[in-house]
Formats: C-alpha cells, sequence, structure tokens
C-alpha cells in the first residue's frame, strides 16, 4: 500500500479523503494531553505561506479545540485549557525564513513543521532537502503533504521526498489517493509508530468517519502494485517527458512562470502541475471558456478565492497519457486564444 512505498513499512492509516487526513494528525498532535507534550506544553506550528485549505483548516480546528475551556462547560472554573498553540507562516518555499523562526522556537515545546512537497495552485516543488537539513540544528516534527506526488516521484512512486533522498527525515507523510492513484480517500504514514498510534487515538476524523469503501482500498491497492513495478518507472518517465514538452511549446505565450520554462530547459523534475498567469479573473474565464467552446479542450480557470485577487491563472494538469498532438494542440489554442485579445486596429 501507500506506507510501502514511501519505504516506512506497511502500516498506513487510510481516511475519507486527503482533507480528513490533515485535519486529523493536526487536531491529534494538538489533541495531546500538555502533559504528554514534553516540559512546555505550548505547540507551535510553522506552516509554508501558500500550504493547502485542509493543512490551514486542520490547524484552525486544533486552534478551536484547545482554546474551549476543560471539561464540559468549564469544569476547571472556566479557565482556558493549558498548552496553548502558535502558529507561525514562513514565506513561499523559503527556508531560510523558515530557519529564522525556527531560531526562537522554544526548545522544549512541540515545534511541528509542515509543508506541501507539490503546491497545488502554483505547482512548485518543495525546497524540501533544505527543510530536512535544518533539523540538524533545530528540533521539530516535520510534516510533508505529499496529495500531488504520491505515484508521480521518487523510484518506486514514494513521493517527492522519497525523490530529494530525504524520505526518512519526514515524520508523518499525507497523501490521497484521488489524484495519480484514481480512487478516492486520503492517507497517513507515520515514521513510527508512536505517532501512528496518537493520530490513529485523537484524530477525531479517522475515529467517527465511515470506513472507505472495500473497492476503493482494492482499487487504491492495484494501482500501487503498477506503480511499485516496470510500468510504473515508465509512466513516471513519460509523465515528465510530456510536462517538458508542454512547457517547452507554451515559453511562447509568455504565461509559464519564469522558473518553470528555465527547469524544463534542463533536467530538473518537473511538476506536472503547470500554472498559466492570467492576471484579472474575467482573463482567466474567458481563456477556460474558449478553450472549451472553441477547441474541445477543458482547463479551469483558477480564481479568487482560491488564489489572491489579481493572480488568477489556467491551472493544466499534464498525465503520462497525454500524446503529443494533444499537447500541440493546448499550445496552439492558447496562442488562438492571445491573437484573438489582442487589440484590433482601427485602421
Amino acid at each position: 500500500g501507500p506506507a510501502e512505498a514511501v519505504g516506512s513499512g506497511p502500516r498506513a492509516l487510510l481516511f475519507p479523503s486527503g482533507y480528513a487526513a490533515n485535519v486529523s494528525v493536526f487536531t491529534a498532535l494538538c489533541g495531546l494531553h500538555p502533559g504528554q507534550r514534553g516540559a512546555d506544553p505550548q505547540v507551535h506550528i510553522y506552516s509554508d505561506k501558500l500550504n493547502h485549505a485542509s493543512i490551514i483548516d486542520g490547524i484552525r480546528f486544533a486552534k478551536a479545540s484547545a482554546a474551549k475551556p476543560d471539561g464540559p462547560g468549564g469544569a476547571q472554573g472556566g479557565r482556558p485549557a493549558a498548552g496553548a498553540i502558535f502558529l507561525h507562516i514562513y514565506q513561499h518555499n523559503d527556508p531560510q525564513d523558515l530557519e529564522a523562526k525556527l531560531k526562537s522556537a522554544p526548545a522544549n515545546a512541540l515545534n511541528v513543521v509542515v509543508t506541501e512537497s507539490v503546491f497545488s495552485m502554483d505547482g512548485t516543488l518543495c525546497r524540501l532537502a533544505e527543510i530536512a537539513a535544518l533539523k540538524r540544528d533545530h528540533s521539530f516534527l516535520l510534516v510533508v503533504d505529499e496529495a500531488h506526488a504520491t505515484l508521480v516521484f521518487g523510484d518506486r512512486g514514494g513521493g517527492f521526498a522519497q525523490a530529494c533522498g530525504v524520505g526518512g527525515q519526514v515524520d508523518i507523510s499525507v497523501g490521497t489517493l484521488s489524484k495519480a492513484v484514481g480512487s478516492i480517500g486520503g492517507f497517513v504514514v507515520a515514521r513510527c509508530e508512536s505517532l501512528r498510534a496518537i493520530i490513529l487515538n485523537k484524530g477525531r476524523p479517522v475515529i467517527y468517519s465511515t470506513a472507505l469503501p472495500i473497492d476503493c482500498v482494492v482499487r487504491a491497492i492495484a494501482a500501487v502494485e503498477v506503480a511499485m513495478g516496470v510500468e510504473g518507472g515508465r509512466l513516471r518517465s513519460k509523465l515528465q517527458e510530456n510536462v517538458r514538452s508542454l512547457v517547452l511549446l507554451l515559453r511562447a505565450t509568455g504565461l509559464v512562470p519564469p522558473a518553470l520554462a528555465a527547469a524544463a530547459g534542463g533536467h530538473a523534475l518537473l511538476s506536472p502541475i503547470v500554472p498559466l498567469a492570467m492576471g484579472s479573473e474575467e482573463m482567466a474565464t474567458e481563456a477556460s471558456q474558449f478553450l472549451l467552446e472553441r477547441c474541445g479542450i477543458f482547463c479551469p480557470a483558477i480564481r479568487p478565492p482560491t488564489v489572491p485577487r489579481g493572480t488568477s491563472r489556467l491551472r493544466i494538469a499534464v498525465t503520462a497519457s497525454h500524446t503529443p498532438s494533444q499537447l500541440q494542440a493546448l499550445a496552439d489554442a492558447l496562442m488562438r486564444f492571445l491573437e484573438h485579445k489582442k487589440p484590433r486596429s482601427r485602421l
């Protein structure tokens, strides 16, 4: 299963969704009795500025729960529950800013760093090796959301941490079965049995929600078995080839992020998520409609509140099954749209 793929043994926890998995992780870690957290009962969470909504909500739920008085109606005289939870946001994909914040982290508190490995709206690949290296000088649990990296990176499809050679530094891996796996549900793989037990016994979404249907689990197992074999390696290579080809085709549009365009010219790993900056919400919506209605290409527009105002985009999810002619057709269609939007001469 997923745990075997990431090289952490055979014991993964399954959830109804990746959202539920992230909520469980943070409500469990922050829901420990203050006495179980060490000498300092505080929890300090260091989260990337662009982390997924499920991570943000998990932290919010944990903070809200910790703020409630102890016991029903405040069994300890209405005093706030012991063990405050603090959230620190570091700049996107910036290990230096993270390290600056970790330098002021309480030594005896429970410190948690959380990041996505592939950021869902920007397609950025996390500087994960640099973040993991901070463990040499700072004490923290490292939580990595591999939703968009599971089966996509790594020799056996174990994710981006595995591909970076830092899988052993990740304390908790979170993923979904609804993307490359092609099923439904989420999973959590913990580095050690004690962390797994904490999530299993303290994570409310795993305790009080329905288990996955067996057919979804069987489908996921079959996908993981393919991904861990020779065919999986071929598909991952083909995916990288397709992403590189598409980005090179799209460079002429001027819509591809410069860093991604530069990376496509080399041999670096590329994210299967390719964002095309459109700016306004109206421009993104019009482009998406043009591609669908005139060209038969489905390419969703990402708009506020999912992304900040002024940063609306088209979000392309490249797959290993896309053909060269399909990639060329998308590039040609986008060029036609840009020509369509050019101001017309009045002469």
